[in-house]
């Protein structure tokens, strides 16, 4: 925070008269380089302060857990400094505008004066505010520190992030995945659906019950590829889901209750995973069972 010094008029002496004065123009130009700097000052910190506040708010954290219950009442503090020190801000600037405004057409401040008086008034009111805003603008620093401190040592370590665009990608993998099950697994039944129709009709006279086993296992085969399409109609309905709840949102925090879709979509995702897994598993068991039916039959 820069330090904000008060002007040190020059003061003049009239010897003719016997009374002293200042130039208007330059006590103008002190009091307007005295008001810029606290109005940049404060516009800085305040900024800088807003944009940090913006960013937190954008985790969309609740206060159910004290770590964010204590973020909360940090920002708070500081906000109330923030609104103290645009308070004198704003007296500066008022003050300011009121030297401006009473010694308006006037080259000189001329003791004995009304504008004389006035001046003394708004000497006074600068080096008060001045100082005001001095020692808040240092407390307000103070505490956008312990707030940064606490936010980084105590909150952002327990945060997790999810980027929507590259969770969404996880659906599409899982779709693209079952997607090319599904166009494989036709051609499978296929091959195993001649080759059960072939040896059925060789050796249902004198093998019956093989050829009765390889028919159910047929069955089972075809009622699998049933399974697999209501997997996929899930996963993409999943996906759906997601999109819906996730339309224009590019980040999601496990501080914020909308963590919940996350934990939801990649729970779902997963049993839907380990279906298709248990799946699979079947398959290559009734495969492998017919197989072991047709190599007997062969023998």
């Amino acid at each position: 925070m820069t330090h904000f010094k008060l002007f040190t008029p020059i003061l003049m002496l009239a010897i003719n008269s016997c009374s002293f004065y200042y130039k208007t123009s330059d006590i103008q130009n002190k009091l307007n380089a005295s008001n810029e700097n606290v109005r940049t000052n404060v516009d800085k910190l305040t900024q800088q302060i807003n944009t940090y506040q913006s960013e937190y708010k954008s985790l969309q954290c609740n206060l159910q857990k004290e770590e964010f219950k204590e973020a909360a009442r940090l920002f708070s503090e500081v906000n109330t400094s923030l609104n103290e020190l645009s308070g004198y801000k704003k007296k500066v600037s008022d003050a300011y505008n009121d030297f401006v405004i009473y010694t308006k057409g006037k080259d000189k401040i001329q003791s004995g004066t009304p504008e004389w008086k006035k001046f003394k008034v708004t000497k006074k009111q600068f080096k008060t505010d001045l100082k005001s805003i001095e020692s808040i603008g240092k407390t307000t620093v103070s505490k956008a520190e312990n707030l940064n401190k606490h936010v980084t040592e105590n909150v952002v370590p327990k945060i997790q992030k999810c980027v929507v665009a590259e969770y969404s990608k996880s659906f599409k993998t899982a779709v693209d995945i079952l997607n090319a099950f599904q166009k494989k697994l036709p051609s499978q039944i296929k091959s195993y659906s001649n080759q059960v129709a072939g040896i059925t009709k060789m050796f249902l006279a004198t093998q019956p019950d093989k050829c009765k086993e390889l028919t159910d296992e047929m069955a089972k085969l075809n009622d699998v590829s049933k399974e697999l399409l209501l997997i996929n109609k899930k996963v993409q309905s999943l996906q759906d889901e997601f999109n819906k709840s996730t339309k224009g949102v590019e980040f999601i925090y496990s501080c914020s209750s909308n963590w919940d879709v996350v934990i939801n979509a990649e729970s779902n995702l997963k049993l839907e995973q380990q279906h298709l897994n248990e799946l699979n598993v079947k398959i290559q068991q009734i495969q492998g069972q017919m197989q072991n039916v047709i190599n007997s039959l062969k023998q």
